[in-house]
């Protein structure tokens, strides 16, 4: 919905997701990306994988809107730290930097990165900032092993898009970077 002061926000609920192309930035209005996901589910953790389709998304930021207004209850934590991550390549484990009561999280989430996540109940995670309208271009990284089969090799992508993309188009384009057997 693109109103008067150029908020255009994309909505979603347990059964739909919104999707918007367009051309070009619509003035310098802010857009707001809601992706519904499911909770903990009998003490069981539910992940997901998350990319931000919008630049300047601060962590800070995000984790207010995920949390609603500043509480730490939405995202799931083991006390000490968000179940909020980025995969490391390099050491091929899922890393968790995030302190739940919030202290030192600075920096933004990158386009095209995938993040995992976890909540404490089913919710709308939103991000906030300006929608990416070019190519983007995120860096995979091999640092072991043979390619394209063996070593570790395994990076966390996601949509850097307000729209959804054709998973068959992205996997003939990108055919070429990935193990042919695990490519997923």
């Amino acid at each position: 919905i693109l109103n008067n002061n150029r908020i255009l926000e994309i909505i979603t609920n347990d059964a739909v997701s919104g999707s918007v192309i367009y051309n070009s930035v619509i003035g310098s209005g802010t857009v707001y990306f809601e992706r519904y996901m499911s909770g903990t589910l009998n003490g069981i953790k539910k992940w997901h994988t998350i990319s931000s389709p919008v630049s300047d998304c601060e962590f800070t930021s995000f984790f207010d809107n995920v949390n609603g207004n500043g509480k730490t209850t939405a995202i799931s934590s083991d006390g000490s730290m968000f179940s909020f991550g980025k995969y490391s390549e390099n050491i091929n484990k899922w890393i968790y930097p995030f302190r739940s009561d919030k202290a030192g999280i600075s920096g933004e989430l990158s386009l095209g990165t995938g993040y995992t996540i976890a909540l404490n109940t089913d919710n709308k995670v939103r991000l906030a900032g300006y929608p990416a309208n070019s190519t983007v271009t995120v860096p995979i990284f091999f640092s072991t092993g043979t390619k394209p089969t063996g070593g570790f090799g395994w990076n966390s992508l996601g949509n850097p898009f307000t729209a959804a993309l054709n998973i068959s188009a992205f996997f003939a384009a990108n055919s070429s970077q990935m193990d042919p057997i695990y490519s997923g």
